[in-house]
């Protein structure tokens, strides 16, 4: 029978038969090591340690010295490459490649849940890590914390569980002071920290949320529906969806009118009621404003212009002025009549 070297073990040889059903054990210093070949040819090997002693698979250099590969624990089983005392069932004191597969990380045949290079999607060229139901990424200091999860959908949740309708959600409970998302170097905002930054709620209750655009600039609050560009929340806007502070400077402004009544035309309708214009000057001896106007105290009380209101007023009061002025030229034109009509006659007279 002819035996060929196999493998050598630390110090010990192992031998490969040619034989089928050939069976070789060697028992060296306590280690065992089972050769053998079935009928199909192929060949296996076993070795095992005894005296509760671990096992180690190693090379030697030329020199003579030998270096320990691969060490099993013999009390726990654990395996370590490059480390001999592997505190896991694997533990590698090393990188680890892959070659462009996949680390699966459930048993069972389950390739739903791992980590991949271009794991199913060619166009990522990087690490993609998959589950059937979506995923997370979290940390362990100071308890389990959970910092971004998505689902099978692909939404996304910061702090939080995704929303089912929702591409992306931040966390949506956080105490005063609190930072929903920053952008940029924090030390340039460090008169933000009295409110959530980004955030659908603020530093009061469940109604206030801003924006803030830089260390000096303006503070966007949305608060019951409403929103404000200033310095806070707190300014009354009534039922009005926005209210500026300090003004608005702009190149063009249209603003809408929801229909025709809201308009002045009706003062060219025949049944109109043209004010006099002795009345007119009585009503501005009196009350030092134009009847149909509000005065200056009045739109101070009522917190400031209606543009709608105002211009279908000031287009009023234009329309009025037209008709006053079209009534002057009837009657310019009849006194103008009278006075030719007088002239002749006193012409007349000096024949």
């Amino acid at each position: 029978m002819k035996i060929t070297p196999f493998l050598t073990i630390i110090g010990l040889t192992v031998f490969s038969s040619t034989v089928v059903a050939q069976a070789v054990t060697s028992n060296v210093n306590d280690v065992t090591t089972v050769m053998t070949t079935d009928d199909a040819g192929t060949t296996g090997l076993l070795v095992t340690s005894t005296m509760n002693k671990d096992l180690a698979l190693g090379t030697r250099s030329d020199n003579g010295f030998w270096y320990s590969r691969l060490w099993v624990k013999y009390n726990s089983g654990n395996i370590g490459i490059g480390t001999n005392s592997p505190s896991e069932k694997l533990d590698v004191a090393g990188n680890v490649r892959i070659h462009d597969n996949r680390l699966y990380l459930r048993g069972t045949g389950d390739n739903n849940h791992g980590i991949g290079f271009n794991a199913f999607n060619t166009n990522i060229d990087g690490p993609v890590v998959f589950g059937t139901s979506g995923g997370a990424l979290g940390s362990t200091g100071g308890g389990n914390k959970t910092a971004l999860i998505w689902n099978n959908d692909g939404n996304i949740g910061i702090g939080r569980t995704p929303l089912s309708n929702t591409q992306f959600v931040l966390h949506d409970v956080y105490a005063a002071g609190g930072k929903n998302l920053l952008v940029g170097d924090d030390s340039y905002l460090s008169d933000i920290d009295v409110v959530n930054i980004m955030g659908l709620y603020g530093n009061v209750d469940n109604t206030v949320g801003g924006i803030k655009l830089g260390s000096n600039g303006p503070v966007l609050w949305g608060q019951s529906g409403t929103l404000s560009i200033g310095t806070g929340p707190s300014t009354p806007v009534g039922t009005y969806k926005l209210f500026v502070e300090g003004g608005i400077l702009t190149e063009k402004l249209k603003v809408a009118i929801k229909s025709s009544a809201d308009w002045a035309d009706h003062v060219f309708a025949n049944n109109y009621y043209l004010m006099p214009l002795e009345q007119v000057a009585a009503f501005i001896n009196n009350h030092k404003h134009l009847p149909g106007l509000p005065s200056a105290e009045q739109l101070v009380a009522k917190g400031g212009i209606d543009m709608n209101q105002m211009f279908a007023k000031q287009m009023e009061k234009i329309e009025e002025l037209t008709l006053y002025v079209i009534d002057l030229n009837r009657k310019v034109a009849e006194l103008n009549t009278e006075k030719q009509q007088l002239q002749q006659t006193i012409l007349s007279h000096k024949k």
